[in-house]
Order: structure tokens, then sequence, then C-alpha cells
């Protein structure tokens, strides 16, 4: 634990610091040498420091799943990502209430985002095109894809200058939606593992 404790401090900027192969060998020697009640709530509350989905569900669960392992630890580390992942599970993501799309939080490209910046924040526009040279319209699309937001481009080819046609999607819903997915499954198979490890 102090080991981990002081990698967590040194290196943790909001990562995580236990990879995949260190949580399989972290078992194994649990398996191998047994350790006491306070080593096992100690490392449990190192190792799940760091909550982010990715960790949770491809590190801890996965590993622990694949081994089978049986040792207080992992019983431990399974508890607390169950509780991560029903909380996950109990808040299914809401298809958006209207076409609002939040200004991207970034200092590049002001001039390109004051252009959309009224087409964002219109609840009903799902359209905006922007006829302009092809350099200022590669300015545009290029700040758009510069950034993770609910727009798609195409460039229509009808009439000079050509147009921008810039179009509002739910990309961001249903990736958030096929995640929720995975982890409802997810989370069925870790309520099995646990009931077999128990």
């Amino acid at each position: 634990p102090t080991l981990l404790s002081l990698l967590i401090e040194k290196e943790n900027a909001g990562k995580s610091v236990v990879k995949k192969e260190t949580w399989k060998t972290l078992l194994e020697l649990e398996k191998a040498f047994p350790q006491s009640t306070s080593w096992v709530t100690e490392m449990t509350n190192l190792i799940t420091t760091y909550k982010q989905r990715n960790y949770i569900n491809d590190v801890l669960v996965a590993e622990i799943i694949i081994s089978k392992q049986k040792t207080p630890l992992a019983l431990s580390v399974m508890k607390v990502c169950e509780a991560d992942l029903q909380h996950r599970v109990d808040n299914k993501p809401l298809y958006p209430e209207n076409w609002t799309r939040t200004l991207p939080d970034t200092k590049c490209d002001a001039k390109q985002w004051a252009i959309l910046a009224s087409f964002l924040q219109s609840p009903t526009e799902m359209v905006f095109d922007f006829r302009k040279n092809q350099s200022e319209r590669s300015r545009l699309e290029r700040a758009i894809q510069d950034v993770r937001i609910d727009l798609k481009t195409e460039t229509i080819r009808k009439g000079s200058p050509h147009t921008l046609r810039i179009t509002k999607t739910v990309a961001d819903y249903q990736r958030q939606l096929r995640q929720w997915e995975d982890d409802v499954v997810l989370l069925e198979k870790q309520k099995k593992q646990m009931g077999e490890l128990k």
C-alpha cells in the first residue's frame, strides 16, 4: 500500500496508476500470500481511487471476471466497482430535449465558434449553411473536427462558392447509450461472478 500510495501521489494527474498487468499481478500475489483485512481495505481504497469508466470496466472488473479470483481483495474491489456500475446503470442517458448544443470549451478557433454561436444556441435550428470561399470553409470545418461536438459537416458543391452544410446530431447521446447498454451487461456479469465468488 505504501508504494502504491506514493505512485498515485507522484503520477496521478487524473489517471490510473494501476494498469491491467499490475492488477493481474496484485491478484496473483495476494492469492499466493494472503494479507490482513486492513491491507485489503487500504489496497481497495487505493486501487479504486480512480473512477473512470474504462478503468473500472476494462481493467478492474474485466480482470477479476477473466481470472475468476476469489481473494478478499478481488471481492472487496468488486463491491466498489459494483456500486459504481450500479450508479451508472441507474442513470440512463436521456435523449436531448432540444437542438441546443454547448459551445466547446476551447480557446482555439474563437472566430469560427463565434460564427456558429447563435446556431448552436438555437433549440430549433438543425442545419446551418456556410457559403464562403474554400479557405474559410476549411477553417470552420477543421475547428469542428478538432473538438468533440454533435455536429457533422458536408460540402454542397452546387453553386459558387460551395456551401459547407453543418448539421446537428445526437452522436454523443448515442455513444452514451451504447456505453450504458454495455454497463448493464457488465453489471449482470459482475453480479453473477460475485455470486460464484462468494
